[in-house]
Order: structure tokens, then sequence, then C-alpha cells
């Protein structure tokens, strides 16, 4: 507010998204009635957000990350895990496996210290150069931290299986989505089926189905697929 006693502002203009990353409204805020109406927007803007419809999962499988996904590689609302030590939240997964890298990331890997499991592919294409000055001009380190390393997507997802706590083996709760920007579609494991029996905000559909892998061990199922 002190801010805006100080320059000559005339209006603000305030753009919110909705879940899709398109344009959902664009307001205009006089100066004397920002400070009143910016709360009200942001929560506004919170709820068009997308979201993982569950409160708590045990793994979440993230097929990619990448610098045109988000500027930590992931949205942090979406994972419900922040790379700044000063924010808190109730976490959504146990465990988050990050499976590769965008292409258009081009081997900045920034937000990858988010995850706790991730591929060798993915730390292979991983450009330091382009990763670390992100850290050192935020200050902020644990987006750049390298997670537990498995040689292919199937011993990735074990071993997040396998750490997590307080789960049974035939309970484990898995989310599968293919980045953050786009969990209009996401697998979820049959153990989440009864979570959304009554909703109406989420619609099935596909039979429940196997992951297949290839001989490396690396997922051949994705979400472009329509061999489901």
């Amino acid at each position: 507010s002190r801010s805006l006693e100080l320059n000559n502002v005339v209006f603000a203009v305030g753009v919110l998204e909705n879940a899709y990353d398109d344009i959902a409204k664009i307001v205009t805020v006089s100066s004397d009635s920002i400070m009143k109406e910016e709360p009200a927007l942001l929560e506004e803007a919170r709820a068009l957000m997308g979201s993982i419809p569950f409160k708590s999962i045990d793994v979440l499988i993230v097929d990619e990350i990448g610098k045109d996904i988000s500027g930590p590689g992931m949205d942090c609302n979406v994972i419900r895990r922040y790379t700044a030590e000063h924010l808190r939240t109730e976490g959504l997964a146990q465990r988050i496996v990050i499976r590769d890298l965008t292409e258009e990331t081009g081997g900045n890997a920034t937000g990858v210290g988010n995850g706790d499991v991730i591929t060798r592919r993915l730390f292979q294409k991983i450009k330091f150069e382009k990763t670390y000055p992100n850290q050192l001009t935020s200050r902020v380190v644990i987006s750049g931290k390298i997670p537990i390393i498995m040689e292919n997507d199937d011993l990735a997802i074990k071993a997040a299986i396998k750490t997590t706590v307080n789960r049974p083996l035939d309970q484990i709760r898995i989310v599968r989505i293919k980045n953050t920007l786009h969990i209009e579609t996401m697998d979820i494991s049959e153990n989440l089926m009864c979570e959304i029996a009554e909703r109406n905000d989420i619609k099935i559909i596909s039979d429940l189905f196997q992951y297949h892998f290839d001989e490396q061990g690396n997922l051949m199922d994705s979400f472009e697929s329509d061999s489901r």
C-alpha cells in the first residue's frame, strides 16, 4: 500500500486464468480500490485454478516438468509442495515421481527438487548451467536438488511405492498426470475409485487397465494413446 501511495497509479488490470490456462476474467480496479478488491480476486483466481481432486494420495507420477510448464518446473499449487522454505501447506502426495523433462525446457530442470524419485533418462538431460542460475538468483535451493535416481520408469514407480509409509501395498493410491499444466485428464489407481463414486465433477472415461513397460522398463502407455 505504501508503494501505491508513492507512485502515480491510475488503475490496475487483473487477468484471471482458468484451469485450461485460458483467460477467464479481466477486471479493472481503480487505484484507491486495489487493496480492498484484490483479496477477493485472489480467492476467485484460486478457485479457478486446476487441481488434483483428492485431499491426499500416496504416489503422484508426473510425466514431465519444464520451464515451459511452470516457472518452478511444475506448478507448486497443483502438487502442493513449495520450493520456498517459508511456505507450508498440507501436502498432496507422500512421494512424487518425475519421469522426464520437456523438450522445450532445454535441460533446465528447475523444480526437480520437489520430486522424490526421478529416472536416469531425466537426470541425463539436466543441464546444470541452465538450471542453477534459477536457484542462485532466487536464493531458493530446493528446486535444484537431485532426488533418488532410478534406471527406468518401472523402478522409479516401485521405489516411490516402497518408500510410502502407513499404507499397505494393496491399498496404495496413485495418480498420474502428464504435467501440471494439463490435468484435465489423469490416471488414478483402483483404490481411488471409491472416492469419486459420488462426485459429479469427475468423469470416468475408461475401464480399468494395467500399465505396460517395454524391455528397458519404461512406460509404453501415454495420455495420447487410444490403445486403452
